[in-house]
This record gives C-alpha cells, structure tokens and sequence, in this order.
C-alpha cells in the first residue's frame, strides 16, 4: 500500500498534514510560545516597580503623581513587540520542511499556521488581561506603578486591553510570517524590498489622509481601542494573504 492511500483512508485527524497536527506542531516548543512572553511581561514589570522605587526614594514627588505619569508607560506595547515577531519569523523557518516532510500539503500547513499564529495572539492578549487584574487589584504591584492600567491600551478597561493586545500581537505574528515566507523564497534582498512596499504603502495611505483632509480621529474617537484592534486584524489578515501567495512557490528545502 502507498503512502499516498494509506494517508487518504485515515480519518482527517490523523493525516499527517491535519490542522490540528500543524497547530501541536507549533507549540511542541512550550517555552517559546508561552513560557518566554510570560517571562518577558513579568521581567519588565519587576523592573518598572524597580523604577518607581528608585523614584519615590530620589525625588520629592508623590507617589500618587508618579502613579500618574506612569499612565504614559508604552512597556506592554513595547516589550513584547520584536519577540512576538520572531516568533512569528520562526513558524514558517523552522517548521515548513518537516511539516512537508510528514506529507502536510503548503494548503495544510498555512492553514494550520494560521490558526496557531492566532492561537497564540489569543493566549498572549489572554496574559496581559491577567497581568491588568493583578495590577489593579494589588494597587498597582503595591507601588504605584503602572504597566498595564495605563492610557494607550485600554485605560485599564479589561475587554480593550484584551482586543488591543490580540490585535498587536497577530499583527506583530502575521508581518514575521510574511517576512520569513518572503526571506525563504528571495533571501536579503526580498525582505528589504517587502519593508520598502511596506513603508511606501504606509506613506501612501498618510498622504491620502492628509490630503484629502479626512478626520480619521474622529473616526477613531468612540470605541478606539477596539478600531484599532480591528486595523490591525485587517493588517494581519493582508499579510496572511500575502505569506500564501509567496509560500506557494518557496522551495521547500530552503
């Protein structure tokens, strides 16, 4: 018997290209997928309490003023933001070939991506939800510091924290997808083409704003942080679109 019967008589969830197998494929590796964005959110939260710290003991402002100039803090944007891209790099770099390797078809496998990349924007947007309510319900790490209550992802509203940092996070998956599907198939010089595509897109839609004079912040003032969730969910799903129609062609043994 071929491998090719032997695969189609088996039920679908046992092929070796299934959308489960991929997405188990994906997260084999706990502590890359998991353990280290835990780690990173908990390390730069130790080290803004650290901040404030040296701040209540070196300066003679109080400590419900710093508490509110902490309102500014970007960490939760920040911190998180270039390894979430790697990860994303790496789901297509190191697991393309051995999923083609168990007979998964390119169809298969981007799909079973897919779903794990958006797994795992779920399972962060999920961490930071938590790491808000042990903020908030521990007066901000005792403290008064703050690196999840803060204006630009939710003003400590749970469900915005939550769509923000889901859509931050496919964001961030899906361009590393895209970049790597492009470096596998064109090297260097595809990647600082694709960023230049990118940038000029970018300008492209800034100068269409501008002139045309639209009040995109009016656009964005009532629900904010979850429109912006959703552009960014648009920008994921662009760049899906295009991580098929390069990986279609990559060559496998790449």
């Amino acid at each position: 018997m071929s491998t090719a019967t032997t695969h189609a008589e088996l039920p679908a969830r046992h092929r070796p290209g299934s959308l489960s197998k991929i997405v188990r494929l994906h997260f084999v590796d706990r502590s890359r997928m998991i353990d280290a964005p835990l780690l990173i959110m908990a390390g730069v939260a130790v080290l803004i309490i650290a901040v404030m710290l040296v701040l209540q003991s070196f300066t003679d402002v109080s400590r419900a003023d710093l508490s509110e100039g902490f309102r500014y803090n970007q960490a939760a944007i920040w911190c998180l933001s270039g390894y979430i891209m790697n990860v994303g790099v790496m789901a297509y770099a190191r697991t393309m070939p051995y999923a083609m390797g168990l007979g998964a078809t390119r169809r298969q496998y981007f799909w079973g991506t897919t779903a794990a990349l958006a797994l795992e924007a779920l399972i962060i947007a999920a961490m930071m939800t938590v790491f808000l309510f042990l903020e908030k319900v521990t007066g901000h790490w005792f403290t008064g510091a703050r690196m999840f209550d803060t204006y630009l992802i939710g003003d400590g509203d749970y469900s915005s924290l939550f769509v923000l940092g889901f859509g931050i996070a496919l964001a961030m998956l899906f361009l590393g997808s895209l970049f790597a599907a492009v470096y596998m198939r064109w090297g260097p010089p595809g990647v600082i083409a694709s960023i230049a595509v990118i940038v000029l897109a970018v300008l492209g839609v800034v100068s269409m704003v501008l002139g045309f004079d639209l009040d995109v912040i009016a656009w964005f003032t009532p629900f904010a942080f979850w429109k912006v969730a959703g552009v960014l969910v648009l920008v994921s799903a662009l760049a899906a679109l295009g991580s098929w129609g390069v990986m279609r062609r990559v060559p496998v043994g790449r």
